[in-house]
């Protein structure tokens, strides 16, 4: 005797447990103080992402619906989502210029390869910026400074024509980034 569609609830509720692992990350870097005034810096990253995203294991516990635990022998099931990342290379340059004795001005720019394989992108984990541009001032005073920060992630397109996760339902789709940020600091020196 089987078991009617109509019968099954397609509702379930469960607890969910994501485990995720930070990636290991290599940073080297210089500055050169080229003159009294000026700081040219450069840095290079890299980022261990295959390692801890290559797969997301996803855990749901006390599920609510018994179909659901009949169907694969437990209340308990885990799902591993395969995600593929790759490692991630990064380089920066800067400079600092000191106008004088209270006031500086900064600027640098990023770039890094892409992490996401494109068959795996979703609007969860979107694009990761690739190019980044940055300014900023200080001002300095005897104890304190403030310092204004802005960033330009310049807009990245990823587009996806076959999706490998879930039942293809990303395929043919496309994710957009593009972000400004800006910071304010106020710092005391010690």
């Amino acid at each position: 005797m089987g078991i009617s569609s109509n019968t099954i609830n397609p509702r379930l509720e469960a607890d969910a447990e994501v485990l995720t692992k930070l990636p290991q990350k290599v940073s080297v870097g210089l500055a050169w103080q080229a003159t009294n005034q000026l700081l040219l810096t450069t840095e290079f990253n890299w980022i261990d992402w295959s390692a801890a995203f290559d797969e997301l294991p996803v855990t749901l516990a006390n599920s609510s619906n018994a179909a659901v635990n009949n169907l694969v022998g437990s209340d308990t099931f885990t799902d591993v989502i395969s995600l593929g990342w790759q490692d991630q290379k990064i380089i920066r340059i800067g400079a600092e210029y000191d106008i004088d004795n209270v006031w500086t001005v900064r600027v640098g720019e990023s770039y890094s390869t892409a992490v996401i394989p494109s068959q795996t992108i979703t609007p969860l984990n979107a694009a990761l910026a690739e190019s980044v541009i940055s300014a900023g001032v200080g001002y300095q005073q005897p104890g304190w400074h403030l310092d204004f920060s802005w960033q330009w992630h310049l807009p990245i397109t990823e587009k996806t024509s076959r999706s490998d996760l879930l039942s293809g339902e990303y395929s043919d789709s496309s994710i957009e980034l593009e972000s400004h940020w800006l910071g304010l600091t106020y710092g005391f020196n010690f």
